[in-house]
């Protein structure tokens, strides 16, 4: 079903872009002005997907009960958040780790842990994007462009507009910030989304909760593909749209930022949230792979490497993310992670920036025999230190 007259807006940017995830990447697609859509919600004031959400907790966490399944939805539609930021923290760390729910199992109470998402086998997961899905706030009912789901929840909320408008993607961003207005946006629907994207087929940026117009960027990536084989597969020359489209939503990619790429950051007293840029993202992943399998493409290699960043364009948070996938490799077994600056500022800055983000017990060398004593200890430690300790 697509508008009565259709205008650019759709035809150019809307249509072309879940076209591109349902055809390409493999997501199902639905309209969410379908009758067949309507019935399957309990109402326009749930965001969650229900039905879908619940059979995914089963398909997911072999063995749940029914009793498990409504404690881990109860737990995501009704986080202990007193606004919009809080309640987004809640839900991602629920996202992205999991959730404790109390069972009965043969008569006993028995405590487990439940994922709401299949980090490790991707397929395992429901990809899902709607288009024209409505929501009913406190006073008004708002229509979203796009909505993409991940096993029934809200993950990412597009708005679409005319590649001919200059100002489309301020518009985008503008509308993107009203959802999230507690008076006359849908604040429950972004209780669990972690993207929000400005599309208009020419351009494209994204963001995330709360992000000024000022900061949202351009995915310039197709990594781990190219340009060539999107082009070859779509049979036409790629856009912008389609790059960031492909770059970050391809459910591996899409999974991998949720997990690893968001990040709330305290500094200052104040919480903000971010998302990776596209350099952030290729680098932490190429290194990966250069140290779990240094040989696969680049047989002359040994596992050092080098990746440049220029002043302010954040080497703090990209060495962040790296620290936090190497934790979750599983050959590595909990690994120590030594980082190693050259000046007792930037120790600290690097510091806080893993204390402030939420970054498990960073430890600070404050002397050589500290340093010592670190390097003697157990495994799973990450230190921080000067070069100059190393006399």
């Amino acid at each position: 079903m697509s508008p009565s007259s259709p205008g650019p807006e759709y035809t150019l940017c809307q249509r072309p872009a879940w076209e591109l995830l349902r055809d390409y990447l493999d997501y199902e697609y639905a309209d969410g002005r379908s009758e067949t859509f309507q019935v399957a919600r309990e109402s326009e004031a749930e965001p969650l997907l229900l039905d879908r959400l619940g059979s995914s907790l089963k398909r997911i966490n072999p063995g749940l009960t029914d009793t498990g399944v409504r404690q881990a939805i109860n737990a995501l539609r009704q986080p202990a958040a007193a606004g919009l930021l809080d309640a987004n923290e809640e839900c991602y760390h629920l996202l992205s780790r999991w959730v404790t729910v109390e069972e009965m199992i043969d008569g006993r109470p028995t405590s487990r842990s439940v994922r709401f998402i299949d980090y490790e086998d991707p397929e395992n997961n429901d990809f899902l994007v709607v288009e024209e899905f409505t929501v009913k706030g406190p006073r008004w009912l708002r229509r979203l462009d796009l909505v993409i789901f991940v096993n029934g929840i809200p993950i990412v909320a597009c708005e679409c507009k005319d590649p001919a408008d200059e100002r489309g993607i301020a518009k985008a961003v503008k509308d993107l910030r009203a959802y999230q207005n507690l008076d006359e946006g849908v604040v429950r629907l972004f209780h669990t989304i972690q993207i929000c994207m400005a599309l208009k087929r020419n351009d494209a940026r994204y963001g995330t909760i709360h992000t000024p117009m000022s900061r949202y960027a351009e995915w310039k990536s197709y990594y781990p593909g190219t340009a060539k084989e999107l082009e070859r597969r779509i049979g036409r020359e790629a856009t912008p749209q389609d790059r960031q489209l492909t770059g970050m939503l391809a459910k591996q990619n899409l999974l991998d930022i949720i997990r690893n790429f968001l990040v709330y950051d305290r500094d200052g007293g104040k919480v903000v949230k971010k998302v990776a840029r596209y350099q952030q993202f290729e680098a932490v992943n190429r290194t990966i792979a250069q140290i779990t399998d240094p040989a696969s493409k680049h047989p002359m290699r040994d596992r050092g490497g080098i990746v440049w960043h220029t002043q302010g364009s954040g080497k703090s948070l990209t060495m962040l993310w790296l620290c936090l996938k190497l934790r979750r490799v599983k050959q590595l077994e909990n690994p120590t992670l030594l980082i190693v600056t050259d000046r007792r500022d930037l120790d600290r800055q690097i510091t806080l920036t893993f204390k402030y983000c939420g970054f498990e017990n960073p430890t600070r060398a404050q002397r050589v025999s500290h340093l010592r004593e670190l390097l003697d200890g157990p495994p799973g430690q990450t230190v921080m230190t000067t070069v100059q300790k190393f006399r």
